[in-house]
């Protein structure tokens, strides 16, 4: 979850103080009413941190591992399923099945599938476009073995280069490169992308 990889970035900088205020927010509807009660500084190096911890999540995994998910939903009693009963927002359809796994024949229409079965639950999978993070609790998915330390490792080099903190920021850089190298050779180079080259 998002809160955690904030947590370990402010302690990789030593921000004890700041990562133990965040070890005590709540769960609410959104970041603002979450960091509702801390001080403004803290908010606005927490939103800071935020800001640069969600760049480095979606330069990392924008466009190189496509969103698909499986997700069970009901048809309708006139055989539909519309979109916005998902989970997540719907781009395109990959496949239909029954509780057999067998290929269910479907239609696609602007705001709805179309199957042949009425009330009937079915396996769905799609291609999503991810919603935008509302709360600290939010999760995420990181593919290739990307793991909440190395996101924290580029979103603390982009944090340090914003509070002018350079030759910090190129120590963090440095290491977030190496991560992330090491991942490419396991992975192969097709499969991620380049960083800041």
């Amino acid at each position: 979850m998002l809160k955690d990889i904030l947590i370990s970035c402010f302690g990789l900088i030593d921000e004890v103080e700041m990562r133990d205020k965040l070890e005590g927010i709540s769960q609410k509807s959104t970041i603002t009413t979450e960091l509702g009660a801390v001080d403004n500084m803290t908010k606005n190096n927490i939103k800071l941190m935020t800001n640069c911890t969600l760049n480095v999540l979606n330069s990392i995994t924008r466009g190189f591992v496509p969103n698909w998910t499986i997700e069970n939903i009901k048809s309708d009693e006139s055989g539909k399923i519309y979109f916005k009963d998902f989970e997540q927002t719907v781009i395109s359809i990959k496949s239909v099945t029954d509780e057999l796994n067998n290929h269910v024949v479907y239609q696609v229409f602007f705001d709805h599938i179309k199957v042949p079965f009425k009330n009937k639950e079915l396996s769905v999978c799609y291609n999503f476009e991810s919603r935008p993070l509302a709360s600290l609790f939010d999760s995420y998915f990181l593919p290739l073995g990307l793991t909440e330390r190395i996101i924290a490792l580029g979103a603390v080099a982009e944090y340090l280069q914003i509070k002018l903190l350079y030759s910090e920021a190129s120590l963090f850089e440095s290491k977030f490169k190496a991560e992330l190298e090491n991942i490419k050779q396991k992975a192969g180079n097709r499969y991620f992308p380049a960083w800041r080259n």
